[in-house]
């Protein structure tokens, strides 16, 4: 993680509205992703959230000062792994879209995939682009629907978890009706305690 020139995080970082959340990475979750080499790392969440709390992916150059956008354009949706822990609470995993011309702020437009963590174990979801929402947060964002062509990262939130959780996170990827290749990025995961909205997958392939 890092800092750009307007004193935006970039990188990996957690965000919290009550509550506490660490992020980590990990080669012992409760069970291997299926199909997963032996030494897989996966990201790990710890979150107890009054309200909401969570991580985000602010897309970041190599050096990490400046964030960047990705297109999306060619793909069709987004997939990942994800280990529930049956704790009957929402979870978003939400797309950061374009921001206003010449932003120097986070005014990123919010799209969320709502999932129910009614399940325990892994399971793969590949939400297409139609299924995510907009999502309201109060940023001064856009309204100008899903376009894709400029996306700036992406985050898992938890809502209202009543005790401390941890959830699981393995191989973000994009898909177009074939097999998902990695989302770019890679810096190493640190933990923050940033008050701002971060996640990472392992990566298929190198790059």
């Amino acid at each position: 993680m890092g800092t750009d020139g307007f004193g935006n995080p970039v990188g990996f970082l957690t965000f919290t509205a009550g509550g506490a959340v660490n992020i980590s990475t990990t080669t012992g979750p409760p069970s291997p992703v299926p199909g997963a080499a032996a030494g897989n790392n996966v990201l790990e969440t710890s979150v107890g959230a009054t309200s909401f709390a969570g991580f985000q992916h602010s897309f970041e150059n190599a050096a990490a000062d400046t964030w960047i956008s990705q297109d999306w354009t060619p793909y069709d949706g987004v997939s990942f792994w994800l280990h529930g822990t049956d704790a009957r609470v929402n979870l978003y995993f939400t797309i950061l879209d374009n921001r206003r011309p010449g932003s120097t702020a986070d005014d990123a437009e919010r799209w969320a995939f709502i999932i129910r963590d009614d399940f325990v174990g892994w399971r793969l979801f590949q939400p297409t682009f139609p299924e995510f929402a907009r999502l309201e947060i109060g940023n001064g964002a856009l309204n100008d629907g899903l376009g894709l062509t400029e996306v700036w990262g992406y985050s898992f939130t938890a809502l209202n978890t009543s005790s401390t959780a941890s959830y699981f996170l393995d191989d973000v990827a994009l898909f177009s009706n074939a097999p998902p290749v990695p989302v770019p990025a890679a810096l190493p995961l640190l933990a923050s305690s940033l008050v701002i909205l971060g996640a990472v997958a392992r990566r298929r392939k190198k790059g």
